[in-house]
């Protein structure tokens, strides 16, 4: 029996998410050996559904890294206008974003802020909300620091530690953000203002 289309739809999201899951939790500890073999038994799926989620299973930490990032990129554009009738502040409406995004994704997001080798994705997101967070960089009509250099590393690593505080503490309750937006705030205004 076949089962319709929304619902194997369903079930391969369902195994993806599965899958990304163990792998993101497997990568915590680098003395286990990451194998298709120890994937499979995590998940309880076959080798072949493994694969045909992931071609090669030895890169899918770099392609779950993208398909994340992919990911959150289009729901960032999807959501920030939607949230602005309801958030005004742009900075905070931004990170909001963020939240809402790791919590609808909880199951993969608990890991990742839960281990380190993981907080790339975190990175990769901060990256990503980086250009349109409005921090007023110093001196005036001097080019604002771009991603590589020294201050906005800084930056994105303060924010990456207090989002992943977030996750691990919480588990991505996104009810329990309010704390943790501000300091994400304090530490925006803070940046502007060392700048200066």
């Amino acid at each position: 029996m076949r089962l319709p289309n929304s619902r194997r739809n369903q079930k391969y999201q369902r195994n993806h998410m599965t899958i990304q899951k163990v792998i993101l939790n497997l990568t915590k500890n680098p003395r286990k050996r990451f194998t298709v073999l120890r994937v499979a038994k995590e998940t309880k799926l076959s080798k072949k559904t493994l694969y045909s989620h992931y071609t090669n299973i030895y890169n899918a930490p770099e392609e779950i890294k993208k398909e994340i990032s992919k990911s959150y990129g289009i729901e960032l554009k999807n959501q920030y206008s939607s949230l602005s009738k309801i958030i005004v502040d742009n900075n905070e409406r931004l990170f909001y974003i963020m939240m809402i995004f790791m919590a609808h994704n909880k199951d993969i997001f608990i890991p990742i802020c839960n281990n380190l080798a993981n907080h790339t994705i975190l990175f990769e997101m901060m990256k990503i909300t980086f250009p349109h967070l409005s921090i007023i960089w110093f001196p005036l009509n001097a080019p604002s620091p771009i991603i590589g250099s020294e201050k906005a590393d800084m930056y994105l690593n303060m924010c990456v530690e207090i989002l992943s505080r977030w996750g691990s503490r919480t588990k991505c309750n996104i009810h329990k953000s309010r704390r943790y937006v501000r300091r994400l705030l304090i530490l925006t205004s803070e940046a502007s203002m060392r700048c200066k």
